[in-house]
């Protein structure tokens, strides 16, 4: 349960929000003798609004989607009520609750006893790419092991524990488990956790779909790969961006890189920051460039953020002695990334997670409602723009470092960043014990208290010079 300071606005909407699970587009279908419409019946028993239901059927128009399926992304709808809906409401006949399940083709694709030992749930296939539920990030042995066995690329999501416990046990149910109840309300009761991890899979498509990020960016990171690359090379090819070129003199002169004389000239800015660092660069104003496109999202709210998580980025590398580390400041600055992802394909379910929340109590109130966090959100845009591998670990692990197999000096980083970033007032007095709970992230970088408390303390003597940086 979310914590007293971190409050989620219910409403009619409980947990999670379902959504078919799919190897390509199986309709949700309901035999009623009414032969009515669902989304009619739904609106007759009051379980969505007149608002809804015309929401839904104008995006019905544009998509051709389902109206059932439209209302399960809108949040009208939510699993308990839905299930409610099935086994109450007259006509509609308890065998179409088959028509929810996971299909089984999909869960055929991993063996039993493999999905059991390893705690994963097969939810989506698209192409030759399978999409897992799993508790926890898989060796690399073992994802090699279910990519053999399945015979298809894996895509691994981070889920609920409880929703993968669930799922598990009604579709890979032990040897010696007690067999299948016929009881009809059990069974749909047990469809909640399938069906918020279908859900999931159905986001995830979403985030696929955004828009690809500009071929300047692809230019420079080809540019930066080749043998025979050179700052003009990298110069030429940002000068014929000129918003580019723009973001890339900024972040010169921001206050996190302390060069001591102005930078006016793109090839200086390349040569004093080196072209890894440039690309990096050139790719967040790329991807900040995106989200500010983003309808109803708070774009300054977020950037101001990330600025300050960037900034707090290259302190922390700097009193670690890794101030050489390329790409600390935009792992820094995209760490977030994911909430922008999610209020793009789940704008009215972000809008009942209460703004105050932070770190675990964030992500338990991102499961709960939207059935996915930002952090696989940010993990899944990352690989979906290709972005650096360490920068897509820092998205992904910031807030679990002790999960990070790759990486870990940037997630580390990244992690301690965010926690700055929550400081409040502008002493150190005003956060006590700010860092007891992260003294394992501080060892990985060989900090002890004494050196975060001295990041700290920097972080909030340049905080209003990054906010000048950015807003002016």
């Amino acid at each position: 349960m979310v914590g007293n300071n971190c409050q989620i606005e219910r409403g009619r909407t409980l947990v999670g929000s379902p959504h078919r699970a799919t190897v390509q587009t199986t309709r949700v279908e309901l035999t009623m003798s009414t032969k009515k419409r669902v989304g009619k019946l739904l609106l007759k028993a009051g379980l969505i609004s007149d608002g809804q239901y015309e929401a839904a059927l104008e995006i019905q128009q544009d998509t051709g989607a389902e109206l059932i399926d439209i209302l399960f992304s809108l949040g009208a709808v939510e699993p308990n009520a839905f299930m409610d809906f099935l086994l109450t409401y007259p006509g509609v006949l308890p065998s179409d609750v088959r028509d929810l399940e996971i299909d089984g083709d999909v869960l055929e694709r991993v063996p039993a006893e493999m999905a059991r030992s390893m705690e994963v749930v097969p939810v989506d296939l698209l192409g030759d790419v399978l999409t897992l539920a799993a508790k926890a990030p898989l060796t690399e042995d073992g994802e090699a092991r279910l990519a053999d066995a399945s015979g298809l690329q894996l895509k691994v999501l981070l889920c609920a524990p409880g929703d993968v416990d669930g799922a598990l046990a009604r579709y890979y149910p032990a040897p010696d488990a007690a067999p299948e109840t016929s009881d009809v309300s059990s069974a749909v009761a047990g469809l909640a956790q399938p069906l918020k991890l279908s859900h999931m899979a159905h986001l995830i498509r979403g985030i696929r779909s955004l828009p690809a990020l500009p071929e300047t960016v692809h230019r420079v990171r080809e540019a930066m790969l080749s043998p025979d690359s050179s700052v003009a090379s990298v110069t030429d090819i940002i000068t014929l961006d000129p918003p580019i070129a723009a973001k890339v003199l900024s972040v010169a002169n921001s206050a996190s890189y302390g060069f001591t004389h102005k930078i006016t000239d793109i090839n200086l800015a390349v040569s004093l920051m080196g072209l890894k660092e440039t690309y990096a660069i050139v790719l967040s104003a790329a991807v900040v460039d995106l989200v500010g496109q983003l309808e109803e999202f708070d774009y300054r709210a977020f950037w101001l953020e990330s600025v300050c998580s960037a900034c707090a980025a290259r302190i922390v590398a700097k009193v670690s002695n890794r101030r050489q580390l390329a790409g600390v400041f935009t792992a820094g600055l995209l760490h977030d990334i994911g909430r922008a992802a999610l209020w793009e394909v789940a704008p009215e379910k972000c809008k009942r997670i209460d703004n105050s929340c932070t770190g675990a109590l964030l992500l338990e109130a991102e499961q709960s409602l939207i059935g996915l966090t930002h952090v696989e959100a940010g993990y899944e845009l990352a690989q979906h723009w290709a972005l650096p591998n360490e920068i897509a670990q820092a998205i992904r692990f910031h807030h679990q470092p002790e999960l990070a197999t790759e990486a870990q000096e940037h997630v580390a980083i990244v992690a301690l960043a965010d926690v700055m970033v929550q400081a409040s007032g502008t002493q150190l007095e005003d956060n006590p014990d700010i860092f007891a709970p992260h003294m394992d992230t501080l060892a990985i970088l060989g900090l002890d208290l004494e050196n975060a408390e001295a990041m700290l303390e920097e972080y909030l003597t340049r905080h209003e010079a990054a906010v000048q940086d950015t807003f002016g």
